[in-house]
């Protein structure tokens, strides 16, 4: 089967989750099909496409770098997309099916949905946004305030009326959440929905038995995304102050990428609290700590630090929106607080467990990212989708609905 593959960038090692996606389902792609890779941009940190010619694919980018937009598209009617910033973007897309003729296509990405429209009458198309674009921007104007909230609730608006559009144009439309599919389902016809979560690479993500448990908790995450920020902001400000356990002693941990300098600022000038910016290997870390602490309130799609976590064998806390993407069973790995009194409580009860009883805690949520979260399978289930699309089949051939997800 030939597949044209289309996405903002083709393949980027940047820290996103669209990245983590293309990075480890390209390969099982590549066992079983043949891919036209397209990227709207090329930047500086794209990954080679080694090898590529030796395995039959096309390579093509439609610019080298992301040109700065001379319209005031945030006050237009349609969502910003990425390629009404190139000029002509549409017909580069259309001359490669034409040339190329692939039997299914895959869109990656919310901000190439307007491309969907064009594709959708050459091609059976399968868009996957990853996370509801309307349910992230209401979330971000959550978290934010002033203009930056005014921006964010006109662009959730906007998305709203939008998105179920591009959905309908598509044969499938994949979403990591069930809640995310759920939030767009009533307004796009049925059988189009799938869920699929991320993964997590188990054997970098592992226990290690050795390690010295030099912190007591440890907060991964992305500290450039604003409810990351108000997370550990949260946890600093009404948790951190109200714990028992947590004192000069026991240390906290902050791993992820930073570049704020007032968060920088202000984590410094806490004395309990070791932050290690900007780290490429976070699986060498996480595996120190006794417990891993989620304290994000806001968001949508799927916490992979959590993945990650569970993956590395660690007794995980946080609130329920953070585990919303996991089935009932791995929701039941987690201990989940609904207030921050409950999550200082909890967390305490955790780090007063000795170190035995935490592994057991840890080793259930481990396996369950193995038989759940194999990136394998949910390459598998991406082609499954594909193969079914290609067939005729609307929707695919992997579950559609929220309650089929969760059984």
């Amino acid at each position: 089967m030939k597949i044209l593959l289309l996405a903002p960038r083709v393949p980027t090692i940047r820290p996103d989750g669209l990245s983590l996606v293309l990075q480890h389902i390209l390969p099982v792609f590549r066992e079983s099909c043949n891919l036209v890779l397209c990227g709207l941009e090329k930047t500086a940190d794209s990954i080679p496409a080694t090898g590529s010619e030796q395995r039959g694919e096309s390579w093509a980018y439609f610019a080298s770098t992301l040109p700065v937009p001379r319209r005031l598209h945030h006050l237009s009617r349609t969502p910003i997309t990425l390629p009404c910033l190139y000029q002509g973007a549409d017909d580069w897309v259309d001359a490669i099916l034409t040339r190329e003729r692939p039997e299914v296509a895959i869109v990656f990405g919310a901000s190439m949905g307007s491309l969907i429209a064009m594709m959708s009458r050459q091609v059976p198309t399968v868009y996957v946004p990853l996370d509801a674009a309307a349910r992230h921007h209401s979330m971000l104007a959550a978290c934010t305030s002033g203009r930056v909230r005014l921006y964010q609730l006109f662009q959730a608006a906007k998305w709203r009326w939008y998105e179920p559009q591009v959905i309908n144009y598509s044969s499938a439309a994949i979403y990591v959440s069930p809640m995310d599919a759920a939030s767009v389902a009533t307004r796009v016809r049925k059988g189009r929905l799938q869920v699929i979560p991320n993964g997590v690479d188990a054997a970098v993500f592992s226990r290690q038995a050795s390690e010295v448990k030099e912190y007591a908790v440890a907060i991964s995450g992305n500290f450039d995304y604003p409810p990351n920020v108000d997370g550990l902001l949260h946890f600093m400000n009404d948790i951190l102050p109200r714990s028992c356990r947590l004192s000069a002693e026991a240390r906290v941990l902050v791993l992820g990428k930073c570049s704020d300098p007032q968060v920088i600022s202000r984590m410094a000038q806490i004395k309990s609290v070791t932050c290690v910016w900007n780290v490429d290997e976070m699986s060498t870390f996480i595996p120190r700590a006794r417990v891993f602490a989620c304290p994000v309130r806001f968001g949508t799609g799927i916490r992979n630090n959590v993945l990650q976590a569970m993956a590395c064998g660690l007794p995980v806390i946080t609130y329920p929106i953070n585990v919303e993407a996991l089935l009932p069973t791995g929701q039941s790995r987690c201990v989940i607080a609904e207030s921050a009194g409950e999550f200082v409580d909890r967390m305490d009860r955790l780090l007063e467990k000795p170190d035995d009883e935490l592994v057991n805690i840890g080793n259930c949520g481990r396996a369950y990212i193995l038989a759940q979260h194999d990136w394998r399978d949910i390459g598998n289930r991406y082609l499954n989708v594909l193969l079914g699309v290609a067939k005729g089949h609307v929707g695919g051939q992997d579950s559609a609905t929220k309650d089929e997800y969760r059984q």
